[in-house]
């Protein structure tokens, strides 16, 4: 009986020491950087063990507001102001080049946009406005590979494809930086797409487009979608969200 009692007593010993192994302290994060939690010096990205004090820890990431999209508070502003202006609105965006036959696409995106939505279609999911993207003209075989997004795309939104929601924090205002899993997938992405020549012929411009997709498909939310490519080989995948974004708060801020 007594042995008995011995062994559960070690075996309790045993577990109680193994989960507080498992359960180390969560890496700190400081102005961006990585510190060890026990002695507050910095320690080596994606890392387990502090070089200063020898001891381990939990790697983690942390978020931060998206850069990408409105706050809450900042969307409400816009959303009001633009009560009973709907003219002036338009007035607006015409005076910035937006064609008369887009404003309904204006409206549907102001209508749809909350915080946390894709800039480019307002939350809406579709290509709205096409042709107000960018000049293609002066990308070399840029309209070739317009007209593919647009055929593969099938009418969804080119920047979120589709799920309305901001790419950069993936519709809830806070990205996630230093997600060891996002590095990783971003570097393997960036070697697969330097063996294409999306400009040379469509069956590599496509090859090119469904990399970028299944990357930000996979990974949206992670600050490497900052960086991520544009499906057209030009430029990143937030440069047209960012435009959309841009233009739209430029013509609200001109309303009194």
């Amino acid at each position: 009986m007594k042995w008995a009692l011995a062994s559960i007593g070690l075996l309790v010993v045993i577990v109680v020491f193994s989960m507080a192994a498992l359960d180390q302290k969560d890496v700190v994060w400081e102005g961006g950087k990585p510190l060890c939690p026990h002695c507050r010096s910095e320690v080596r990205p994606y890392s387990g063990v502090c070089a200063t004090c020898g001891r381990a820890f939990d790697w983690q990431s942390y978020d931060e507001p998206c850069s990408a999209c409105l706050s809450e508070i900042d969307a409400d502003y816009y959303r009001k102001k633009l009560e009973k202006h709907e003219e002036a609105f338009h007035r607006a965006l015409v005076a910035r080049g937006v064609p008369e036959e887009a404003l309904p696409d204006f409206d549907a995106w102001m209508k749809r946009y909350r915080s946390g939505a894709c800039g480019f279609c307002g939350g809406t999911g579709r290509w709205l406005a096409p042709g107000l993207e960018g000049p293609p003209s002066e990308w070399k075989g840029a309209r070739e590979k317009y007209a593919l997004l647009r055929k593969t795309l099938e009418g969804d939104c080119p920047v979120c494809l589709g799920t309305g929601r901001c790419i950069l924090c993936d519709g809830d205002h806070r990205t996630t930086y230093m997600r060891e899993s996002a590095h990783v997938a971003f570097a393997e992405l960036g070697r697969d797409l330097r063996q294409l020549q999306p400009d040379r012929d469509r069956r590599s411009a496509a090859a090119w487009m469904r990399l970028v997709h299944r990357f930000l498909r996979r990974e949206a939310g992670r600050a490497e979608v900052a960086s991520l490519p544009a499906a057209t080989g030009h430029g990143h995948q937030l440069d047209w969200a960012s435009a959309r974004l841009a233009l739209v708060r430029r013509a609200l801020d001109r309303l009194e």
